[in-house]
């Protein structure tokens, strides 16, 4: 008797049983799968919290080294104030003497000299020379280098607005000691130096989101 052939259903349902390695093979590509999910997930966590520890270390040496800039900036300018009032004090008492002289003394002293050049010049030298001024001088040097320090090293952890408004704030500083001393200083000549401070104190609220 012949030997029956297959059913074309017995043959489907025989070529849709997987074959002994396929569940294995599954089942460890799912669970390489998810070990590496889980890895990356957690290096991913991991990263975010150094970042993050390492921006606060950061912001706080910011802080820091901000506030100390601000500081030193603020003693500078009372220094140099009080060096431009001794000038102007200076000039205005040459001056105040030479007009009091006759008109002969007068010409003979200034020889061929303006009374404003001459007062300017004999004042500069009586400050150059003056115990007051000599410790100003040094004073408003070496509170220079320790703002140069500082700023040199808010360059390592700050960004770009920060750094660059500290160099602003020390540059503006800086230029208030070459204004003319023919008169007094007056509020007007520090209100730029405070307008860099509140740009400075400003990048640093933006730096760390507190910005108002």
């Amino acid at each position: 008797m012949p030997t029956p052939s297959p059913t074309p259903l017995l043959e489907v349902a025989s070529a849709s049983v997987a074959p002994w390695w396929g569940v294995p093979v599954i089942a460890g590509g799912f669970l390489i799968l998810g070990g590496l999910f889980g890895f990356v997930s957690n290096w991913l966590l991991e990263n975010r919290k150094q970042t993050r520890a390492e921006a606060i270390r950061w912001d706080g040496d910011i802080r820091e080294y901000v506030a100390e800039i601000i500081d030193l900036c603020r003693q500078i300018t009372l220094v140099v104030l009080s060096e431009l009032a001794f000038a102007a004090g200076a000039e205005y008492s040459i001056r105040t003497v030479v007009e009091a002289l006759p008109p002969d003394e007068q010409k003979k002293l200034l020889n061929g000299e303006d009374l404003d050049t001459y007062a300017r010049r004999e004042a500069t030298d009586i400050s150059d020379e003056s115990p007051e001024q000599t410790q100003w001088r040094e004073k408003r040097f070496d509170l220079y280098q320790q703002v140069d320090k500082l700023v040199a090293s808010l360059d390592l952890v700050a960004p770009d607005a920060i750094r660059e408004a500290a160099r602003r704030l020390r540059q503006i500083t800086a230029d208030l000691r070459t204004q003319d001393t023919a008169s007094p200083p007056k509020r007007k000549d520090t209100a730029h130096i405070d307008e860099a401070v509140e740009e400075l104190i400003t990048a640093v609220r933006r730096h760390l989101g507190r910005a108002s």
